[in-house]
Parts: structure tokens; sequence; C-alpha cells
């Protein structure tokens, strides 16, 4: 077999200028190999996981390229099973094994005898895909893991068939959903079989659970945590606080999303749980909606909030909190720059901003034990054109203490903001009173944004346009280069969708492939790994593929 393995970027950068912690890094767990030509893709995990992908293949031989299949393949099969195979991971932090035959089908059906054995290209193909499948299969199964084959439906395991048929007849934003509710099944089932816990506590991890309800943005900030691969980041759910997930766990992170709904889902005996976690020592990070939570939210205890740092809360001015999205200027407080030596002592910098809280302090004795980190310089108000003059001066990211415990409170989003993604693992290391490291300056670009820019409609429309230009292909294609440039640098939270990015690579156009393949560094678009790497596999041009793996290499920090 004809091996390219992949290993990921070591995603640390030792600078003993910063005065910061020096840590060896290690690459991820799971390498990926490829057979001859691609046909077979085998990756290499650390949990006692398989998925078996034998169907779903869109490559054509070179040989027949000229030929048009009888049929055409359902890619969707090998993007749901890669969501799958990422899913595990964001829950558990461990990596699945995988096996996949990227042969349309027409060429190879790896569980039929071949129909032409003297077929030197088909049979070599199926000798790889079952010499794969069978090494994986003899490291799950001796740890009493499991194999799921995604094309499969009446699998042994009959709880897991039965998420399997659901989750690959959903659609739209509820296939997500029933993805995770697979990817749980499985974790469940291997925990069970195995009698190992797959959610728990990583030595010489940072264990950080990341809280997730219904529309938060709790994959952003599993990700961004993943840049510093001395983090162990998972998506945790309510029932998991019941059950006693925090003793697992070194820091907690609400997301941006719904403050009032996160303390909803929680609920009381889970808030309290929440409450007691940071008492005892443990971090607390909140983002936006999280910071929302982490705050008061009146004058006096508010049951919508865990109300974990007295006298902190949001002040508005009384004309509400919908004030709109956008790139937002923020002034730098002296503490910040001496916990972010990357800012270079700069007096302001930009990141991403929706909605969240405007933090202010009542004159109350712990106040002595909190410190402002970042004040907004932004006036946001085009939502609410009456609230002209209010946001700025106001805090957006300050760090305090409660009890044995820290909190560290983000009104905006950097977890989600290209080039400052990293400030994410920074925030949970101040959570636990503790220096940062430093990260590779592929992540860290502190100066990317220098410009205000308030996403109203009339900017989210030119953004549009101009995305709807760079996705056409009956327009010249430096017009359309230059449109998906402009998109990128003046409006990246418009470029969230991986449809997107998916229809970009697969462009007629290879340049077009290939600035696709650059657009997603420029963005960290983290969640979009399970497109580049299928589009990997299919890209027949050898520069344009290159490009595309060392998109991978980046940005494939799970």
């Amino acid at each position: 077999m004809y091996l390219i393995t992949h290993l990921k970027k070591y995603r640390l950068l030792t600078l003993s200028v910063f005065l910061t912690i020096s840590v060896q890094a290690e690459p991820n767990a799971d390498s990926t190999n490829y057979g001859h030509n691609r046909y077979t893709e085998s990756i290499s995990g650390n949990a006692p996981i398989l998925i078996l992908v034998p169907d779903g293949g869109t490559i054509v031989p070179s040989a027949d390229a000229n030929s048009t299949p009888a049929k055409s393949p359902d890619r969707s099969v090998k993007l749901f099973a890669r969501k799958l195979i990422d899913e595990i991971n964001c829950l558990t932090g461990h990596s699945p094994h995988a096996v996949f035959n990227h042969l349309h089908p027409s060429y190879l059906d790896v569980k039929s005898p071949l129909k032409k054995p003297d077929d030197k290209l088909r049979s070599n193909a199926l000798r790889e895909y079952r010499e794969a499948k069978s090494a994986a299969a003899k490291k799950v199964l001796s740890a009493k893991g499991i194999v799921v084959d995604v094309c499969e439906l009446d699998n042994k395991h009959g709880r897991i068939a039965a998420l399997l048929k659901k989750a690959r007849d959903a659609k739209g934003s509820a296939r997500n959903f029933a993805i995770s509710t697979l990817a749980r099944g499985i974790i469940d089932e291997v925990n069970r079989q195995a009698s190992i816990n797959l959610y728990g506590r990583v030595k010489g991890k940072i264990n950080v659970g990341i809280f997730r309800v219904k529309k938060s943005m709790s994959n952003s900030a599993i990700y961004a945590m993943r840049i510093d691969p001395n983090i162990r980041s998972i998506g945790i759910v309510t029932s998991q606080v019941a059950e006693g997930i925090l003793d697992e766990l070194d820091v907690i992170v609400l997301p941006g999303g719904g403050g009032s709904a996160q303390v909803r889902d929680l609920g009381k005996e889970g808030s309290k749980k929440v409450e007691s976690f940071v008492e005892r020592g443990g971090g607390y990070v909140g983002f936006c909606a999280g910071a929302y939570t982490g705050a008061e939210r009146t004058a006096g205890k508010s049951s919508s909030t865990l109300n974990l740092l007295a006298g902190v809360h949001p002040n508005h001015g009384g004309e509400g909190w919908a004030r709109g999205a956008a790139m937002t200027q923020f002034e730098n407080t002296k503490a910040l720059t001496d916990l972010l030596p990357e800012y270079n002592n700069a007096d302001s910098v930009f990141y991403a901003y929706n909605q969240g809280p405007l933090l202010d302090m009542k004159d109350v004795p712990a106040v002595e034990d909190y410190v402002v980190l970042q004040r907004f310089a932004s006036d946001v108000h085009h939502k609410i054109p009456d609230a002209k003059g209010i946001m700025p001066g106001r805090i957006a990211l300050m760090l305090g203490d409660r009890k044995a415990g820290k909190v560290v409170l983000c009104s905006a989003h950097p977890e989600a903001t290209p080039g400052m993604r990293w400030m994410a693992p920074r925030m949970v290391y101040w959570s636990l009173g503790r220096q940062g490291v430093s990260y590779a300056p592929q992540y860290v670009r502190p100066r990317q944004y220098q410009d205000e820019a308030m996403y109203d409609r009339a900017w989210n429309r030119a953004t549009d346009t101009g995305l709807k230009l760079a996705m056409d292909p009956a327009k010249p294609t430096a017009q359309r280069l230059a449109a998906l440039k402009k998109v990128v640098a003046n409006n990246p939270r418009r470029f969230k969708s991986r449809a997107d990015l998916e229809a970009l690579l697969n462009d007629r156009e290879k340049r077009i492939r290939a600035a696709a393949a650059d657009a997603a560094i420029e963005l960290d678009f983290f969640e979009a790994t399970v497109i580049l790497k299928d589009a990997y596999v299919n890209e027949q041009d050898d520069g344009v593929r290159k490009r595309i793996g060392e998109a991978i290499e980046v940005l494939d920090v799970l």
C-alpha cells in the first residue's frame, strides 16, 4: 500500500521572550493513510470504535476517466461518516478508527466478489480496503470496542442501527442533532461493552467541558480550544452535569447562544453543581451568552443567571441588548497586554461581537478581586439607534475570583474570529490561575482586522452579493477571485456555511478551488475539515491537492 500520512503540525510555539510556560508539543492521536491513487483511506485513531464506509465513493479510475458511471455516487455518505467521526471526537476528545473505499460503486463493491478477478486495479483496491479493515477491526475488537458500517443499517447493535437509520434519513439542521445522538449512542455502547469511560478525565491534559444547548456556538469553542494540544475540550449536556461530568473537568465553558436558555437547560440543580464546581477551584469561561450567564442579571440575585461574580451585571442603559453584530474595536488594559504579549502592547484590537453584555460593576467588597481586561471602544447600535453612546467604555472582558475558582467573562467572540481564536484556550489558563502557552503564528494574527465594520442589512447584503458572485461559474475567474477575497477580508461571519466552501472546492476552475483552500486557512475554518478531506480525495490537480492538504494540516485540530 502506498502511504501518505498527514501529521498535524505542532500547534505550540516556544517563545521565551514572552515569559510564558513552554510545553512540548505532540501530534494528534490520529493519522491518515491513503492507498494507490487514494482509492482507500485508513484513519488510525485511539478509541475502540471503527467506522466503515464501503460505499459512496466518487473516484473514477483514470483509465476510465472519459466514461460515465451508470449511477451518480452519493457523496453525502462520506460526508455523513466524516461528521460522525468528528462528532465522536468533539464529544470525547478521542478519535475513532475509520476505513473508506473511495472508488465509485460502479467500479468496486467491496462486499461482493470481483466480476473480473484478473482486473488488477479493482483487485488491488479491494485488497487494500480489506487489509485496512482487518487491521483496524482486530485492534478495535481486541479492546472490546464496536464496528459500525454506516452503509449497513442492519448492524448487530440494535440501538445503534436504529439511531444510524434515523441520522441517515434526517435532513437539514435535524441531521446534525441526529448525528450527535448517534455519536452518543456509539460512545455509550463502547463505555458499556468495553467497561471504559470515553468521557472520563484524560491525565496530563486540561479537561474542558463546553456546555451545549440548542443554537449555541459550542463547536466554535470546542475547535478553538483544540489549537492547544494540552487542552482536551468536549461537548457536554445537562444530563451529564447531573451525572457528575464536572468531576472529570478542570474548566467549564458556556459559549454564545442564549444566556437564559443555558440556565433553563441546566435547571436549578445543574446550576448549583456549576456554582459548586467553580467555588471548589474549577474554572469558568463565558463567551457572549455565557458572559450574561456568569454575571448578575438584576440588582440582586437572579434565577436566570449563575451569579458567579457578585456586583458584575449587564448595563445596557435601559435600551436593550439586541444592538447588532459587528467587527468591534476593544481597548486593552495594561493587565491584558501583560497576559497577551502577542498584542505587542497595542492599545486596541478588533474581533467579532454579536449582542453580548455591556458589563458594569457595582461598589461591592469583592470588586477588588476583579480585573478588567478590555473595554468597548466601538458603539454598536444599528439595531437600536436610540442606544447610541451607551456602549463605549463598558467592560467587555474581565477576570474575577469566586471563592477558590476563577471566572472569565467575555462579551464578544474571539473564539469565532479568524486570527483571534487562540484567545479562547488562553482564557482557560486564566480561569485556572496559570500562565498561558504560546501558539504558532499561523493561528495568532491579532492584526488581521484593523477596522470597525457594522454588519447591518446593507453590509450583509453586499457581502452576500459578493459571495454569490464568487460562486458563479459563469463569471470571469479573475472577478470571482476578487469577490472571494473581499468577502473573506470584510465580513468573515457571512462565510460560515460549509456548503459554500464545498461548492467552491468542487468548482470546475482550479484557481477557484485553490483559493477556497487558502480562504479556509485565512478564516480559521476548523469546522470545515470534513469538506476539505473529501475534496483532497477527489482533487485531480496535483497543485490544488497540495494546497488542500496544507489547509488540512493547519485546520485539522481535532
